[in-house]
């Protein structure tokens, strides 16, 4: 029961290394004193109550925020998204541009120049990537939003 709720409360726990071990040391005496005074194993999870709230009160102790780490990764993914989003579209828009009309095989581009468009198109793909990302970065700020 000890090594469950030590497991549990380091997967709780989203702080540097050496806090999250001091924490993780310190809950372990806390179980070690308590069973040398003729307290049990569930007697002290009792006492100490759920884990994630554990970890949470141990992290604020120490003066962090457990969640700080988290809601990092969120803010990156959103950015993420939204620069993915960006480069697609630009690409598109690029690509749309230089488009030759329909049914034409090649374009003079210059007195001595052909370009020939080729019958693979990759802009459809670029505005599917961009509307894919667009809405992950939309549902990762409205579930960013909705979390207490």
């Amino acid at each position: 029961m000890k090594e469950q709720y030590l497991r549990q409360t380091a997967k709780a726990l989203h702080l540097p290394r050496k806090a999250k071990q001091e924490i993780l040391r310190d809950l372990a005496e806390i179980f070690d004193s308590a069973l040398e005074h003729g307290e049990t194993e569930a007697q002290v999870v009792k006492r100490l109550g759920n884990p994630a709230e554990f970890a949470d009160d141990a992290a604020k102790q120490l003066g962090f925020d457990n969640h700080a780490s988290a809601k990092r990764r969120h803010i990156f993914a959103i950015a993420l998204s939204l620069i993915v989003a960006a480069i697609a579209f630009g690409i598109y828009a690029a690509a749309r541009m230089n488009k030759a009309p329909k049914g034409v095989i090649g374009q003079a581009d210059a007195m001595t120049h052909i370009l020939v468009v080729g019958s693979i198109d990759v802009s459809g793909v670029l505005l599917v990537i961009g509307l894919l990302a667009a809405a992950a970065a939309v549902l990762l700020l409205i579930h960013k939003n909705r979390k207490p």
